[in-house]
């Protein structure tokens, strides 16, 4: 198997040369998973896309033979799809990429990982299903969305929360809304549950060290990626 991704940054899925977080998780995710049971960051079976290819490429996309249009975007109004939209033409760029593998490589999973950065629950979905419907305007069908509400840092969070406590419910880190430190955002109330600053390679070794654990997880927006990335495997 072959994993081809893009993400925003080097703090989230990372880059070709440094791997991030959240390409960490899912590395542990397939590892655990019985039917592979290794690490595709050891053996080297992954490669990354850039935002700005991504972008490159979208803009140059033609509607599909046969492609559904968005319906839901459309019945939000223009600035929902102009929101969504982005999401979608991603979708399908990468799926470009992906497919230009699958000869060479065999199985390729495509994982495509944005911030929702929203609190509603309705925009969220209007979100995924856009990824989701890039993926399948394709006919791809190894496209996984990767859309943390509001943002990553919620996940590693809650990954924290649950690691002595596993009923501890973190579900509404997914309803915390951008602020400052003062409003306890999440990327400083992670700072302060790690006494040191989220940096990349530390959040990559406590997830390597299994500290951070993906099965602690429990969060809607996580629990559907994981979900899909599941069956994918």
């Amino acid at each position: 198997m072959y994993l081809i991704f893009s993400g925003e940054g080097s703090t989230d899925m990372g880059t070709g040369e440094f791997q991030g977080p959240m390409l960490y998780l899912i590395d542990r995710i397939i590892e655990s998973d019985r039917r592979f049971g290794y690490s595709i960051l050891d053996v080297q079976s992954y490669g990354f896309i850039s935002r700005r290819q991504l972008s490159d490429v979208a803009k140059n996309l033609r509607p599909l033979p046969k492609e559904q249009p968005i319906d839901n975007i459309r019945l939000s109004g223009k600035k929902s799809f102009q929101e969504t939209g982005e999401f979608y033409s991603n979708a399908r760029a990468l799926t470009m990429f992906a497919s230009e593998l699958c000869g060479e490589k065999g199985l390729v999973v495509a994982v495509l990982f944005q911030d929702s950065d929203t609190v509603d629950q309705q925009e969220w979905q209007r979100k995924w299903d856009s990824i989701v419907n890039g993926f399948n305007a394709a006919q791809f069908h190894h496209g996984v969305p990767t859309l943390p509400k509001p943002v990553s840092e919620a996940w590693i969070l809650c990954a924290i929360y649950r690691q002595n406590n596993q009923a501890r419910d973190c579900s509404e880190l997914e309803n915390r809304r951008r602020g400052n430190q003062e409003d306890h955002a999440l990327k400083y109330e992670l700072e302060k549950q790690l006494k040191a600053i989220p940096e990349r390679e530390l959040l990559n070794r406590k997830i390597d060290s299994g500290e951070i654990d993906h099965n602690n997880i429990n969060l809607p927006s996580f629990n559907a990626f994981k979900k899909r990335l599941t069956e994918v495997l």
